[in-house]
């Protein structure tokens, strides 16, 4: 039995995970982002683990208040 983070999903499977479409998913690879990948033959998988990491390394917990404009002061 695979561990659950070294499942392989599809790109499919995981364009559904993120809410996106494989489109936005084939255009990071093009771009070279996104989480590491596989190529068996011509098919596209994703190891879970990569994906966790990806996400991990990628959530933002804080903004920085001078990005952010503030809603209150009109100009």
């Amino acid at each position: 039995m695979i561990p659950e983070q070294e499942k392989l999903l599809t790109e499919v499977e995981l364009a559904k995970l993120w809410g996106v479409t494989t489109s936005f998913l084939q255009k990071m690879r093009h771009e070279g982002r996104g989480p590491r990948f596989i190529r068996i033959g011509r098919r596209v998988r994703y190891r879970m683990s990569d994906v966790i990491r990806y996400v991990e390394e990628n959530s933002v917990t804080t903004t920085e208040s001078s990005s952010v404009p503030n809603p209150s002061v009109v100009h």
